[in-house]
């Protein structure tokens, strides 16, 4: 069996698979998609109003890749290690299926690290 480690801020995710083995593996790289660049308007909506709902929207696909993983039975415990913010927007949009499974978190934003960095760093905890 294994454990899902979901490492995320609002511009990204990285979804690791420590096996029972414990060979930890990054199995997928996720990009938020509907970041608007520095230089577009922003019509009539604010702009820290749109990077909330762009960061909730992201959070949302996250949740639901967790969700379809539970239901395919691809994990049997999952860890979330997400920037302090966006940890609790996460939180949120899990069901509660997946979030019963959560057996831990970390507020850390570890979007810095290259996948052999992360990898080394989540051994260590």
């Amino acid at each position: 069996m294994s454990t899902w480690v979901v490492v995320a801020h609002r511009g990204g995710a990285r979804l690791l698979e420590i096996a029972s083995d414990n060979e930890t593996r990054v199995i997928e790289t996720l990009v938020e998609q509907g970041r608007r660049s520095k230089g577009e308007a922003g019509g009539d909506e604010p702009r820290e109003s749109q990077r909330g709902d762009a960061t909730r929207v992201f959070a949302a696909e996250i949740a639901d890749k967790l969700s379809r993983g539970r239901l395919d039975r691809r994990f049997d415990d999952l860890v979330l290690i997400a920037a302090p913010r966006f940890l609790g927007v996460l939180r949120d949009e899990l069901d509660a299926a997946t979030a019963a499974l959560v057996r831990g978190t970390l507020d850390k934003d570890y979007a810095g690290l290259n996948d052999r960095e992360l990898i080394q760093r989540l051994d260590k905890l």
